[in-house]
């Protein structure tokens, strides 16, 4: 029995500190700050999102309708708390501020 709890103590252990270290997410080189209560919506259009890109806490990235275009999202972006992208092109190297919201079809270009 001991040997039971030891095992189930350490599965868990190990899961939350996947977890908590953002290696659950689905691609790799997504960074999440904070609590980790962003939003992505995949069911309307996809998402993509390059490599070291920082979405913060209560942001919403995905589509509005299924007539939306998908989401873009390039390198090295920060998107800032509480922003909203939707079907939007962001490119690489730029950053989105704290409530900011970026409308369908928009285009950001590559930052500096």
């Amino acid at each position: 029995m001991l040997a039971l709890n030891l095992a189930k103590s350490v599965a868990w252990r190990v899961g939350f500190a996947i977890r908590e270290s953002g290696q659950a997410l689905e691609r790799v080189g997504c960074r999440l700050q904070g609590i980790y209560s962003h939003e992505e919506q995949r069911d309307l259009k996809g998402v993509s999102i390059g490599n070291n890109t920082n979405i913060q806490d209560s942001a919403y990235v995905g589509a509005s309708s299924e007539y939306s275009p998908p989401v873009e999202i390039g390198n090295n972006v920060s998107i800032g708390h509480g922003a909203v992208i939707k079907g939007a092109t962001i490119g690489d190297n730029v950053l989105i501020g704290i409530n900011a919201v970026v409308s369908e079809g928009c285009q950001h270009a590559h930052g500096m």
